[in-house]
């Protein structure tokens, strides 16, 4: 009896969790590859936020994204992000991205956008990669 009400916490924690995964976020909106620069026009203040790990932004970012981990993110967000600025989070899997603008919601972004699916197997991402430079001159890629 004891071992059925433990199996079915967690069974029902794992359904709540799951739920909370699937579930869309209204103040999330997703944007394909080649739309961002259109967002970007509409709001020149736009940061590029990587949730990826040190590593993986290592091997593979656009050039004026920022990397801040996942785990980081509630702790330093401060240190290269403003709630007034509009935020393109960029993560190889949507969990993570949901997750990204959870924590950012609760900081009070109120501008919060995603890029659709993992823009690290889009064909765009080398050609998109080479002209971001120009796109801004005044920012650098860096890690927190």
């Amino acid at each position: 009896m004891i071992l059925g009400i433990i199996m079915f916490g967690a069974g029902g924690m794992f359904l709540v969790w799951l739920v909370r995964q699937l579930w869309p976020l209204q103040y999330l909106s997703f944007v394909d590859i080649g739309d961002w620069k259109n967002k970007r026009k509409q709001c020149p203040e736009m940061k590029l936020l990587d949730v990826r790990d040190t590593s993986d932004f290592q091997q593979l970012h656009l050039p004026c994204s920022v990397n801040i981990s996942l785990g980081r993110l509630p702790y330093v967000w401060r240190k290269a992000l403003s709630p007034e600025q509009c935020v393109v989070i960029v993560s190889a899997h949507p969990f993570k991205t949901k997750k990204a603008a959870r924590i950012l919601r609760k900081k009070g972004f109120h501008k919060l956008y995603a890029i659709r699916g993992n823009i690290f197997q889009h064909e765009e991402w080398r050609n998109l990669a080479s002209i971001t430079k120009a796109d801004c001159p005044n920012q650098q890629g860096f890690s927190l």
